[in-house]
């Protein structure tokens, strides 16, 4: 602290902005998200006080009481809405030019109707006509920013304040962060020609009445989340068991391995609120879905391959629109009932363990699942708000387990559990991501707005949450790339990341972010960073396409020479081990070859076939589709940056990683070892990506549970 005071100059007025960089300079934090916007609850703060005076005071609870305190002077009825949709127009045209281009014809209508008789007079007015428009659609779109912006730093703030301040390391921490800036100040305000030291912190009127005790925290939160009922899920075993609480998974002989972090110690005078309770209540590791009874077919196909992976983790359905009674009762007796095995384990017998085998033998281990009902957990008016993709986010919420491996239904594992909850990113980090395919971009300004309404330098100031790194910033998603993350398994710890959890929901609701992102994909990781919470791994790899190479002799150029790239065509983005780098881990779309199989018109799909050679009428096109997924290699098309994904070139190579041939509803995708090749100019852009040839060993595993998959 003494070299940096001894090498500051202060002079005159020091404003907010000014100590704001001053403290950040002096935490060698840089101003890296570039983007000027924060809380407008900030700016009522410092009308109403000196910076000097909160910062140089206020004790870490006391900033907690202020910020939401303040926000009820600004509106006394202050609440987030679900329902307040913040979309924002035109997105995808940002620029005035682009705006200007998309709307003039309906300008020029409207402008018509004006009575304007000298034609260069109406020409300007017309100019000017546009710019007072686009001026409007840029006011409100500020608006909308500035609502979503004011929105996510409630939330954080609140997390910071009231979740996870009643573990016993962070309220060390926040406090010690407090006591230092207190440090800080008192120099800063001795040094130069401001030399009156700090000023004393008087509370306004408004901010005496304001009851601060224990029932403020509740306060808040019900404001913040007014979706929720403050009621717990219905939890149901299988055997028919019902529980009002949380149940303690140790309670029906379930391995509860180690967290990924030691048990926090909590303050229980702090743990008030449904959301505090909720959180240090959840317990154990779990497998999780989110299922509607269309995807029960899925739903049997999956668990038949847990069981054969003899997975020991309990697994919870999470639903709130309705799970039948048969649909459960199929779910219970694929778990729960012998289960006969393919003649195909012969082929792969010598690499289980003699264990293995003699539990084929006792039949295969039954499954402990239980069916969580969330309905009561949302009030009426907003469960509307969750459908489809959205559920996931419920089931993000409101499984029992400290520790989950999230998964979609049609998720094939090709890797039992619990090596997703050994690797080293989560255990490191208590959260792991998968990336998607490397195709398609987005408009650059998405990762301005991204940027935009993450954790701002006065955040940091005041609670000490994290700004956007460039861990964050240089994902190819704020570069523009399409899509980044592969939501069908996402693995989480609930204690370490449960105040990114709620972000989630709450930036479902909002349109800016739905509109700019597919599902609820890149929510996940994006939620995170809106947070101030950068603790998250991504595999190594984006994602790989599997199945068998088309031979060299159909993948040609127009004079009929087989091109360099290879090329593999199939309807299953798959997920490649990115610490051994040739594993295959999981992929998605189920294991027969299309996922659309029973959709099709296999006369029509039949006629555009070029790319199956080898298949003589649609019956065998049929078939073909029907069985499951042959899988001999995989390619992971070559990606460095948003730039590189087109390399175009005169040697008729590919010039992109992916392409979509049209084939299986549109699902099927071919994915190439290599794009680029002579340019032009003359000039050589190949890029290369990684083609992974499986074992023998591998390909009688991928023929064993592709065949339990598929029975």
């Amino acid at each position: 602290m003494d070299s940096f005071f001894s090498n500051l100059t202060l002079e005159g007025n020091f404003s907010a902005q000014d100590f704001t960089q001053t403290y950040m300079d002096y935490r060698g934090i840089a101003d890296l998200r570039k983007v000027k916007a924060h809380s407008r609850v900030y700016d009522r703060m410092f009308e109403n006080h000196d910076m000097n005076s909160i910062l140089g005071n206020l004790n870490f609870n006391q900033r907690c009481e202020l910020y939401f305190t303040t926000l009820s002077t600004i509106d006394e009825n202050w609440w987030v809405d679900p329902n307040k949709d913040l979309p924002v127009r035109d997105y995808q045209n940002f620029q005035f030019d682009d705006w200007r281009s998309k709307h003039l014809n309906r300008l020029k209508k409207e402008f018509a109707t004006k009575e304007i008789e000298n034609e260069a007079e109406r020409e300007q007015k017309l100019e000017d006509y546009i710019k007072q428009q686009y001026a409007e659609f840029w006011k409100e779109t500020m608006e909308t920013e500035q609502t979503i912006m004011d929105y996510l730093s409630h939330g954080r703030i609140f997390d910071r304040c009231f979740i996870s301040n009643n573990e016993a390391d962070k309220y060390e921490s926040h406090n010690k962060f407090t006591q230092n800036q207190h440090k800080f100040m008192q120099r800063l305000l001795t040094t130069g020609d401001n030399n009156e030291g700090v000023p004393p912190f008087e509370p306004t009127e408004h901010e005496k009445d304001v009851d601060t005790s224990s029932s403020f925290a509740t306060s808040v939160e019900s404001k913040l989340y007014p979706w929720l009922t403050f009621q717990l899920p219905k939890y149901v075993r299988w055997s028919g068991e019902k529980y009002d609480e949380i149940p303690i998974m140790a309670d029906f002989g379930l391995p509860i391995p180690s967290p990924s972090k030691k048990k926090v110690d909590i303050i229980a005078s702090n743990s008030t609120g449904f959301l505090n309770k909720f959180k240090h209540a959840v317990n154990g590791q779990g497998i999780v879905l989110t299922i509607g009874n269309h995807h029960v077919g899925n739903t049997l196909h999956l668990i038949r391959l847990l069981r054969v992976h003899r997975n020991q983790y309990p697994i919870q359905f999470v639903f709130y629109d309705g799970l039948s009674d048969n649909s459960k009762a199929r779910i219970v007796e694929a778990a729960r009932r012998p289960m006969a095995i393919p003649e195909s384990f012969q082929n792969v017998s010598q690499y289980f363990p003699e264990d293995y085998v003699q539990t084929l033998n006792n039949s295969l281990p039954a499954q402990e699942v239980w069916f969580v009902d969330v309905k009561e957990s949302i009030k009426g008016e907003y469960r509307g708000r969750f459908n489809r993709f959205n559920n996931k986010f419920l089931a993000t919420m409101f499984n029992s387990f400290e520790e989950f491996l999230l998964i979609d239904s049609d998720t094939v594992m090709m890797q039992p559990p619990s090596y997703f909850f050994n690797l080293s990113g989560f255990r490191e980090t208590g959260a792991f991501f998968y990336r998607d395919r490397t195709l398609n971009t987005r408009p650059k300004d998405d990762g301005i707005f991204f940027t935009k309404i993450s954790p701002s330098y006065i955040d940091s100031v005041m609670f000490d949450i994290p700004t956007i790194s460039e861990k964050t910033l240089k994902i190819p998603f704020l570069h523009g790339l399409r899509h980044y993350m592969e939501s069908g398994v996402v693995v989480l710890s609930r204690t370490r990341h449960f105040g990114s959890m709620l972000t989630m929901i709450q930036m479902n609701f909002m349109g800016a972010v739905r509109d700019r992102v597919y599902g609820d994909k890149e929510i996940f990781w994006l939620a995170f960073a809106a947070n101030g919470d950068e603790d998250y791994a991504f595999n190594k790899f984006p994602a790989a396409s599997i199945g068998t190479m088309s031979k060299p002799g159909d993948h040609v150029t127009s004079h009929g020479v087989p091109k360099k790239a290879r090329e593999i065509c199939s309807g299953h983005p798959a997920h490649i081990d990115g610490y051994d780098g040739k594993s295959l881990v999981w992929f998605n779309s189920g294991f027969h070859f299309c996922v659309n199989k029973d959709r099709l018109n296999y006369d029509s799909e039949f006629e555009k076939n070029k790319k199956f050679p080898f298949l003589q009428t649609p019956d065998e096109m049929r078939e073909f589709y029907n069985n499951p997924i042959v899988i001999t290699q995989a390619i992971i098309p070559p990606f460095e940056t948003v730039e590189q994904l087109h390399c175009e070139n005169i040697d008729e190579e590919p010039n992109v990683g992916w392409t979509e041939p049209g084939y299986c509803g549109g699902y099927m995708k071919c994915a190439y070892s290599q794009i680029g090749g002579t340019t032009e100019d003359h000039k050589n852009n190949t890029i290369y990506g990684t083609l992974i040839n499986f074992d023998k060993r591998d390909r009688d595993l991928f023929k064993y549970y592709g065949d339990i998959w598929v029975a």
